[in-house]
């Protein structure tokens, strides 16, 4: 059964769907970082490795959605 949770995933271990380029990505979280930035001071940004290799990137995580079972 697929997750229907749309809340942001900021957790290391968990995978998202990332935007890498043009195009989205299945990535897991591996660091989260508060990052303090105008207007938003709560922004985080996620160091995410693209999955299936040793690929890491950076993130905005209101740019990330949780991963549902049915995309891992």
């Amino acid at each position: 059964m697929a997750s229907t949770s749309r809340s942001a995933a900021t957790t290391p271990g968990e995978f998202v769907i990332a935007p890498h380029g043009d195009r989205l990505v299945l990535a897991e979280i591996v660091d989260v970082e508060p990052r303090p930035t105008f207007p938003n001071p709560e922004r985080e940004v996620l160091t995410v490795r693209v999955d299936g290799t040793d690929t890491t990137i950076q993130v905005l995580a209101s740019d990330a959605e949780p991963a549902t079972d049915d995309a891992l």
